[in-house]
């Protein structure tokens, strides 16, 4: 996958473009048109017309080498990486903007036995999660223009020079640190830790593309805003004792949270990590489990911008923030 510049222009992937995908199941999306109608008073569709493709990439997550979907869902890194230290460790912060016009990527796809190219594709949400003895998971949601299976940019010869990052390593559930209270209580700390045995991110924009008018092609202009963007939180507790949270639940106290998960060093520097910040969690519903004789639980939350953050949590007022430290040193939007 490579930064885009033009839609319906592909870019060469090339070093450094490499994704690890599990898998990518192509949809074309087709709209009718209708006419008159018939004899019994029901509207005949009388002609079809391309309307994109919409498919899934999911993936494992990985310390290195999601930056770019990231970026291209979210709309902003916030500039170049900040070194730590003088170290070969940076730190990129993303974060959801109101659009993402202008940000789209080519993608190309080789199974070994076919080349499929997007030339240009829009990110259109991310779910992000995991459970307990698992791998943290991440699956992008995806809309392109139109899939080539000729291309001339992109070609058995010229994807040989495709390399994957550097690896990173996968995220693991056991890596993880999650820690909330009230927004209005002080910063977070070790007594606010919490241990859901789950938990789900869901982040998607509501986008459209349209075929120009009068286009002889089958591809679609870059698609774009037609309603809000939505946010979800998820967390699930196996066996939860703790009953502080449904106290302040059923007080209708809103919340703020962060996800730390840490892997291995970057040399003698800091080790990666990625930390979700969260300064406004606003619980939407609650759900009991019983099974085997455990209570179980399961939270969801909207989250919401702020107007004012949160003690501890000094300019984050997005929905969230998305903190990666590897070794990327470049902004993967630039």
């Amino acid at each position: 996958m490579k930064r885009a510049l033009t839609w319906g222009v592909p870019e060469a992937c090339g070093a450094g473009d490499g994704l690890l995908a599990l898998s990518c199941d192509i949809t074309e999306m087709c709209a009718a048109i209708t006419s008159d109608m018939n004899e019994s008073g029901y509207e005949k569709a009388t002609d079809f017309q391309k309307a994109g493709l919409r498919f899934r990439l999911p993936a494992h997550m990985r310390y290195e080498g999601l930056d770019l979907p990231i970026a291209l869902v979210l709309g902003s890194t916030g500039g170049e990486p900040v070194r730590q230290g003088t170290t070969s460790a940076y730190m990129q912060t993303f974060k959801p903007e109101g659009a993402i016009d202008g940000l789209f990527a080519t993608l190309v796809l080789d199974n070994g036995m076919k080349i499929r190219e997007c030339p240009s594709l829009k990110v259109l949400g991310l779910t992000l999660g995991g459970r307990t003895g698992r791998p943290i998971s991440i699956g992008f949601e995806c809309m392109a223009d139109s899939v080539r299976l000729d291309s001339t940019t992109n070609t058995p010869t010229s994807l040989h020079y495709v390399e994957m990052p550097s690896d990173g390593g996968r995220v693991l559930m056991s890596q993880g640190v999650f820690r909330m209270n009230e927004s209005k209580q002080g910063a977070l700390g070790s007594t606010d830790l919490i241990r859901p045995s789950s938990f789900e991110l869901k982040f998607r924009r509501n986008l459209a593309g349209e075929r120009p008018a009068g286009s002889p092609t089958d591809t679609i202009d870059e698609p774009a805003n037609v309603g809000p963007v939505e946010a979800r939180l998820a967390l699930s507790f196996a066996r939860y004792a703790d009953l502080r949270l449904l106290d302040r639940w059923k007080a209708g106290s809103p919340y703020k949270m962060d996800i730390s998960f840490t892997g291995a060093s970057i040399g003698a520097g800091p080790s990666r990590s990625i930390k979700l910040v969260f300064p406004k969690l606003e619980p939407l519903h609650v759900r009991f489990l019983m099974e085997k004789g455990n209570q179980g639980l399961v939270v969801e939350f909207a989250c919401r911008e702020t107007a004012l953050s949160p003690e501890g949590m000094e300019g984050v007022s997005a929905s969230f923030h998305l903190s990666l430290i590897n070794t990327r040193s470049k902004d993967v939007l630039e």
